[in-house]
């Protein structure tokens, strides 16, 4: 039977700490989406689901690297130790200082928007009323084809056959 060294179980454990906070992390970031976001359910699932491979992968990457692929406790061990640290401590602070952050983003757009609105509204204006023109330009450039394309259509003035001028 092929064993492991407590070089190896050590490297594994003190490797899977910081992958645990890596998780807790990136569900954090997933959490802050959910917040700011409100993301319909089916999306809400995805981001679920994306997190759930990325752990899964990340684990499984860790059980080859550091055991041959043997799934083993410390391993699992560190990827708890990792989570719930980062959870207790620096969790709570990126969580308040994203909000504040996204809070903060949301009030300067607004009033960036206030201040745009107006400007927006008379270059919208603009296109529009140049549009409707451009339209009827355009209705009064294609009526003389429209017309051709009817009389031919119809037979009327059409092209002489080549027994008529012989």
């Amino acid at each position: 039977m092929w064993e492991i060294s407590i070089h190896a179980q050590l490297m594994g454990t003190l490797y899977s700490i910081p992958a645990g906070a890596a998780f807790c992390l990136l569900y954090d970031l997933i959490r802050i989406v959910r917040k700011c976001v409100r993301p319909h359910p089916a999306v809400d699932f995805l981001l679920d689901i994306f997190y759930w491979v990325v752990c899964a992968f990340a684990t499984f990457s860790l059980f080859l690297i550091f055991s041959s692929g043997q799934i083993r406790w410390y391993v699992f061990f560190g990827l708890l130790v990792g989570f719930l640290l980062f959870r207790f401590t620096l969790s709570r602070w990126i969580i308040r200082f994203s909000f504040r952050l996204i809070d903060l983003l949301r009030r300067l757009l607004r009033r960036i928007g206030r201040v745009l609105r107006p400007v927006f509204r008379k270059i919208f204006a603009f296109f529009r009323k140049m549009s409707k023109k451009g339209e009827s330009l355009l209705k009064k450039l294609l009526q003389p084809l429209c017309r051709l394309l009817y009389n031919l259509k119809t037979g009327k003035n059409s092209p002489p056959t080549g027994s008529e001028h012989d």
